[in-house]
């Protein structure tokens, strides 16, 4: 195979970062991305950059740093439920919640008046926040912000249980057990598919034995 004539990946960018990364994402519609993870202090660190080709040289500016964002790091997250145009970001964190935060009203910086949990949540706009595991959450995928079907999460956890949310309400609307909590393997992976119409979905599940579940969610 003539090597000119297969594909290239080109640099464009790099950043040097201050935490431990553990997933990053594009802001569908824009030149951003959204990188988040753990901090030395073992909180949810989430920082937000540009591409910008600046006058000095540089390809990236950075619009909003926060390395206590959540009271746990930060393991997995997702636009897939959010409409396009949205910036509402899933999260799936070290201590088993499932959060959704609205990254505008956080790059704005916006505080309440009140002390306490109240103003961290309007800090990092929260919209919605749960208890989704025993352990982390290690896997977390989307769906329904461009696609057929209500907006729906699935999230897979080291208590190898698999789990559907709509962020409507805040308890699960479909809950996959391990067969043997006492041999319960970790969720790896999760992915949704099938979602061709306003009926057909299905759930894809990775656990760190090797095995691949799919899941029909009709």
């Amino acid at each position: 195979m003539n090597s000119t004539d297969a594909p290239h990946m080109i640099e464009y960018a790099n950043k040097s970062l201050d935490f431990t990364p553990h997933d990053s994402k594009w802001i569908a519609g824009s030149a951003r991305i959204v990188c988040c993870g753990i901090s030395s202090s073992s909180k949810g660190a989430l920082r937000i950059y540009e591409l910008d080709r600046g006058d000095d040289g540089s390809s990236t500016r950075e619009l909003f740093a926060d390395l206590s964002f959540r009271p746990q790091g930060i393991k997995c997250a997702t636009f897939g439920a959010s409409r396009l145009g949205d910036q509402r970001l899933a999260m799936g964190d070290y201590g088993g919640s499932l959060s959704i935060c609205d990254l505008e009203r956080s790059s704005g910086g916006g505080t309440s008046k009140d002390d306490g949990d109240d103003r961290k949540n309007q800090k990092n706009g929260e919209m919605f926040s749960v208890r989704a595991h025993v352990g982390i959450v290690n896997a977390i995928d989307g769906i329904g912000g461009v696609t057929c079907g209500a907006p729906e999460l699935v999230t897979g956890g080291k208590d190898g249980c698999v789990k559907i949310w709509d962020p409507r309400v805040d308890h699960a609307v479909v809950t996959l057990n391990p067969d043997k909590s006492s041999s319960a393997r970790d969720c790896w992976a999760v992915s949704f598919g099938d979602s061709y119409n306003n009926e057909e979905r299905s759930v894809m599940a990775g656990f760190d034995n090797g095995d691949i579940k799919l899941y029909d969610l009709r």
